[in-house]
Parts: C-alpha cells; sequence; structure tokens
C-alpha cells in the first residue's frame, strides 16, 4: 500500500470513529434525560406513598370507629334494659308493699 491509500484508510477510520462518538454522544444524552426523569418520577411516588399512607391512616381511624358503633349501641341497650328491669322490679315491690 502507498502513502495516499493508507492516508485515505486512515482519514475513513477517522470519519467511522467520529460517528461512532456523535452516536455514544446521543445515547449518553438519551440516558442521562432518562435518569433526569427517573428522579422525578421517584420524588412523586415518594410524595404518592405519603399521601397514601395519610389516607390510609385516616380510612382505619373512621373503620376503627364504625366498628366500635354497634358495641356502644349494645351497650346503650344493656344499660337501658338493665334500668327498666330494676324499674319493674322497684316498682312491683312497692306495688306488693302498698306504696304505689
Amino acid at each position: 500500500m502507498d502513502m495516499v491509500e493508507e492516508l485515505a484508510a486512515l482519514k475513513e477510520s477517522v470519519k467511522s470513529a467520529h460517528i461512532r462518538i456523535n452516536n455514544n454522544d446521543k445515547i449518553t444524552d438519551s440516558i442521562h434525560n432518562i435518569a433526569e426523569r427517573m428522579a422525578v418520577m421517584q420524588a412523586s411516588l415518594k410524595n404518592l406513598e405519603e399521601t397514601l399512607g395519610k389516607a390510609v391512616t385516616d380510612l382505619d381511624l373512621r373503620i376503627k370507629k364504625l366498628e366500635e358503633k354497634p358495641a356502644r349501641r349494645l351497650e346503650t341497650i344493656t344499660t337501658q334494659m338493665l334500668a327498666l328491669i330494676i324499674a319493674a322490679v322497684f316498682g312491683l315491690v312497692m306495688g306488693r308493699i302498698g306504696l304505689l
């Protein structure tokens, strides 16, 4: 090979290397953009997680209150039934001894 052919081959090799470098730059930029978007998504997910955590806590409290409601009703009914029974027994006793 003479010097002109070697120089032409070298020139083509350099062109090819520049093309690959430019393609790598595009890929690097794309990866950088993806990394930035991932960081934004991660922040959004963290915010969403906190919001959902608060919502779940609130729902747990509401469910607990709803579950306690029937127990309070039963307690009220039991108290009223006992008061009614005591009043009936008291009335019956008073009626028997002639005070009513």
